[in-house]
């Protein structure tokens, strides 16, 4: 058994997040570890690759410096059904949406699994922990630990999902949790630092909700015409979402408004006492750009320059991060390349009902419940509005398109005003 092992932990979720975490979990890091699965067409998918392949799950990667997440295993401990679920899980670990964690809870009836005492939200949004905490309020027991978001960029090979290919692991990734001084925090960074990923331990959870990388780039990224008209599958050409344009969506406008975005970002969080912090300072901690490109001296001082280098410094930024800086290059000098992420796009599901993918809808989702917080704390959100105002319109003409009842209900605009309200009467 290895050091700072956990005790049984239960994963919900068989995307890429819930398949890499129970193969290193199982690594010896825990004394019992369970997937349980949600209904969707692709856990159905990944059902089916798992009969397939005899039950066996593997985890690899595209660049060798990060291969100590790699590894392969039997998935056994698998439900389907929670009322398969018997009380013996310790620690629940949830890797879905953060859009579905309050159903993921009303579905395990946590009344039941008394032994959980720990839910820890890997992808969370800002103020899911108390959100979560209000759902469970007769609970005082249960300790929330939020990270800012999943600790690498991973997904399935194309035709097997369980096989899952990362291609970088963040350098650093925040934790927070609802109780002081969590000695279990400690415990999830002795865990990363196994796979060399620094964490930094936050006063709180909402602290470190607060530093979710997507809130600030697929809010810009995604929120535009050329990732819109990909994903609505208007546009037919080829294009991915972190290259600059045309290849992609990024250009300096886009860039002005992620550095808006920023702004009106860190002046809610001062509304509700949250540190200002550097965001070019915190994306390089996340995936580091070669000091050849950016200078430490800029990086660090990022916060005092005007608007103009702030934005510039930023293009410099995903302009060189394109292709991994610190990856090994081939025979033909080609180093990996990092920003070819692919669009997801409008697809049926098995009822015939139109879906719109997690990026954007999620990304939506999660600004709109930033905008509601802005109007409760009376602070700016202009470009906050603009953003939510361009879904909006792709979202309404695609409806006008297939028609209203042929959309998927949880793909359908959702006003996040309640939960909104829920984090502003707990943070009061």
């Amino acid at each position: 058994m290895l050091k700072n092992y956990f005790d049984n932990v239960l994963i919900v979720g068989s995307g890429p997040v819930g398949i890499n975490l129970y193969i290193n979990f199982n690594k010896g890091y825990a004394e019992k570890v369970g997937l349980k699965i949600r209904s969707s067409k692709n856990s159905q998918l990944f059902l089916k690759n798992l009969k397939s392949n005899n039950n066996l799950i593997e985890s690899t990667v595209s660049i060798n410096e990060i291969n100590s997440i790699s590894g392969k295993c039997l998935l056994e401990n698998l439900y389907i059904d929670s009322e398969e679920l018997i009380n013996e899980w310790d620690i629940l670990i949830l890797c879905t949406p953060c859009d579905v964690y309050l159903s993921v809870l009303k579905d395990l009836n946590l009344k039941k699994l008394t032994r959980i005492k720990k839910i820890v939200l890997i992808s969370p949004e800002f103020g899911s922990g108390l959100i979560l905490k209000n759902f469970l309020k007769d609970d005082k027991v249960i300790e929330f630990i939020s990270f800012s978001n999943y600790f690498g960029a991973s997904n399935f090979s194309d035709d097997n999902r369980c096989l899952v290919i990362t291609n970088a692991l963040k350098k650093n990734v925040y934790i927070g949790s609802s109780h002081e001084n969590s000695l279990f925090v400690k415990k999830i960074a002795d865990f990363l630092g196994e796979f060399k990923i620094n964490s930094i331990c936050c006063k709180n959870q909402l602290e470190a909700e607060s530093k979710n990388i997507t809130l600030f780039v697929h809010s810009s990224f995604l929120l535009n015409k050329v990732s819109l008209e990909q994903v609505f599958d208007i546009d037919k050409t080829k294009r991915f979402l972190y290259k600059l344009y045309p290849e992609g969506p990024i250009t300096m406008s886009v860039i002005h408004k992620m550095v808006n975005l920023y702004h009106e970002i860190l002046e809610l969080y001062s509304a509700v006492n949250l540190p200002e912090f550097n965001l070019l300072k915190f994306l390089n901690d996340s995936y580091p750009v070669s000091e050849n490109s950016i200078s430490k001296n800029d990086i660090e001082n990022y916060l005092r320059f005007p608007q103009l280098k702030k934005e510039y410094l930023l293009y410099v930024r995903y302009a060189s991060i394109l292709i991994d800086p610190f990856s090994t290059p081939d025979e033909d000098g080609r180093y990996f390349d990092f920003s070819r992420v692919s669009y997801s796009k409008i697809y049926k599901d098995k009822e015939n009902l139109w879906n719109i993918p997690r990026r954007p809808l999620e990304d939506y989702n999660k600004l709109n419940l930033i905008w509601h917080l802005t109007k409760l704390y009376g602070t700016k959100s202009d470009q906050i509005f603009e953003l939510i105002k361009i879904y909006k319109e792709y979202y309404f003409n695609f409806i006008k398109t297939v028609g209203e009842k042929n959309i998927k209900e949880n793909c359908k605009l959702t006003d996040r005003k309640y939960e909104a309200e829920i984090i502003y009467s707990s943070l009061k």
